[in-house]
């Protein structure tokens, strides 16, 4: 660990340097289609409880020698503060408080919290030793750059993995009651694939239409008008049945419609 840290002054690589680093990384990695659930955990967790609080407290406390278990508990807390307002704040977005979303705003934070970080430390040495201290050297100025061009990347990479994402398909079925002794009965194919589906109507149950063949593309949809016969009940029991021709014996959608009667 020693040897680490000497490493870091040698070649003037500092805390807030592995902070930028280390978000890049966990937004980048949590953002990507790459579906490892424990690797995904491991990075998590100090990218929502570690790093946007202890940022944040190098940027309250830029002039300040805080102890480990001071800084870490400052972090922590101060991380699940952004945590909280962040989600409070997302979800009155458009978009709502999606993973990806949250993944991005979390980093943008930690990255602006940062850079605030890096700036007041830099006015810190040059009130400490009066002498005018860069506020970014070339090195904090690549890592920056870097950060925004990861923060693009990963709006991109976000963007892209929500118009791939695959979504599953379905049917609807509908019944509602008409004029004049009818009921109109639909049915909508979104499976994404052409389906083919057969549609029996029972009434109080006995069979009042049959429709063996209803072919769809994807997209498609069928809305019937359907006349009714009279009877002397004032409830009366209107069943849709849906089957697709690839399992004709298990019935994929039921719907079902009351009817009552003038008293």
């Amino acid at each position: 660990m020693f040897s680490l840290w000497q490493t870091m002054h040698r070649h003037n690589i500092n805390d807030l340097h592995l902070v930028l680093l280390s978000a890049m990384m966990a937004a980048l990695l949590l953002v990507s289609p790459l579906n490892i659930p424990i690797l995904r955990a491991v990075v998590s967790l100090p990218f929502a409880l570690l790093l946007p609080g202890y940022a944040l407290t190098s940027a309250l406390f830029p002039n300040t020698t805080l102890g480990i278990p001071e800084r870490l508990v400052t972090a922590i807390g101060l991380s699940l503060t952004v945590l909280v307002l962040s989600g409070i704040l997302l979800n009155y977005t458009p978009n709502g408080l999606k993973t990806n979303n949250w993944v991005i705003w979390v980093y943008g934070v930690t990255v602006v919290v940062t850079i605030l970080a890096l700036i007041r430390r830099s006015q810190s040495e040059n009130a400490t030793h009066g002498t005018p201290v860069p506020v970014f050297t070339l090195r904090e100025g690549l890592f920056i750059a870097i950060a925004c061009i990861m923060t693009v990347l990963a709006l991109v990479i976000s963007e892209k993995g929500v118009e791939n994402q695959p979504q599953p398909g379905f049917t609807q079925l509908w019944i509602q009651p008409g004029q004049d002794s009818t009921i109109r009965v639909g049915v909508r194919n979104a499976e994404q694939h052409v389906m083919e589906y057969r549609l029996v109507i029972m009434m109080d149950g006995r069979p009042i239409a049959d429709w063996p063949a209803i072919r769809l593309a994807d997209g498609e949809m069928v809305d019937e008008s359907l006349q009714i016969p009279g009877g002397d009940s004032q409830r009366r029991q209107v069943q849709a049945y849906l089957y697709t021709t690839d399992d004709p014996e298990t019935v994929y959608r039921r719907v079902d419609l009351w009817l009552v009667g003038p008293e």
